[in-house]
């Protein structure tokens, strides 16, 4: 499962800054939520600087933490920190700590969300252990994203098994590089994560060119998730397969949070 990606050292020299960069409107507080979930501006130590993040800080001690990719899209389309603030009030989900980490500009996605090694090695290694460091200990570590990174959380997940918990992946562009991630997947391989994808019935487009690289997107993101579910239960994931009635729609993610979360997540009773 590996690309042709810079290696590690010069990854981290490259993108780092970029990384700290793209974070901007997080770090200026553009986020429209309630006062009781507003996400708290924090930061991380990682070896090219440091890195700030929008953290939601639970209402009771928690050991599990989620990982939020195109953070932006979550906090200011998706609404989702308001989501997630009411299903831990009402004890629907167990205390978790959710990181929400912008994913920066189009060729900034085009780069980093399509199944890169690199990247996702900074994510599962860095990050992950600098937020251990900041957060305290994280037992259970789950990772979300929507569209190119919804993507990005199951590749992370299929290639750290022993560290991701479980992943919610909201029309997830399974159809990048002709399914290449699909392929990969070997029917062999054990996956003992949770998987939860979702995708919209009016998501049927194909052979489609997505500004400003030009990804080609052959198949239809209907397809592909359905082929990609399919592949990830043969590899011995437990895995829900949302179909929704709508598109590629952040309305549409927002509705299936409050169902989505607790199945991902576990009750406070049942989580353990």
């Amino acid at each position: 499962m590996k690309r042709g990606w810079p290696d590690r050292s010069s990854f981290l020299t490259l993108y780092i800054p970029v990384l700290i960069c793209r974070l901007w409107f997080i770090a200026l507080g553009k986020t429209v939520v309630d006062a009781s979930s507003a996400v708290k501006i924090d930061e991380l130590s990682l070896s090219g600087g440091p890195c700030s993040l929008g953290i939601q800080w639970p209402h009771a001690p928690a050991v599990r933490c989620c990982l939020v990719l195109d953070g932006e899209l979550y906090q200011q389309r998706v609404q989702m920190p308001a989501i997630v603030d009411a299903l831990m009030q009402t004890g629907q989900i167990p205390a978790t700590t959710f990181v929400y980490l912008a994913a920066g500009d189009g060729i900034a996605r085009h780069r980093d969300l399509t199944c890169n090694e690199a990247y996702t090695d900074l994510l599962m290694r860095e990050v992950l252990e600098s937020l251990q460091r900041r957060i305290g200990t994280i037992e259970h570590f789950f990772l979300c994203g929507l569209s190119l990174s919804g993507l990005a959380a199951i590749y992370a997940s299929v290639r750290h098994p022993d560290r991701v918990a479980g992943c919610l992946a909201q029309s997830p562009s399974a159809w990048w590089n002709d399914e290449w991630l699909m392929a990969a997947i070997a029917p062999e391989q054990r996956l003992h994560g949770r998987y939860w994808l979702s995708v919209g019935d009016q998501e049927q487009q194909a052979d489609l060119r997505h500004p400003p690289t030009g990804l080609h997107q052959a198949t239809s993101q209907w397809d592909s998730v359905h082929r990609l579910a399919s592949r990830l239960k043969t590899a011995h994931a437990k895995v829900h397969l949302h179909p929704y009635a709508g598109g590629h729609d952040p309305a549409c993610w927002a509705k299936e949070l409050p169902t989505a979360l607790p199945w991902l997540l576990g009750t406070p009773a049942t989580s353990e």
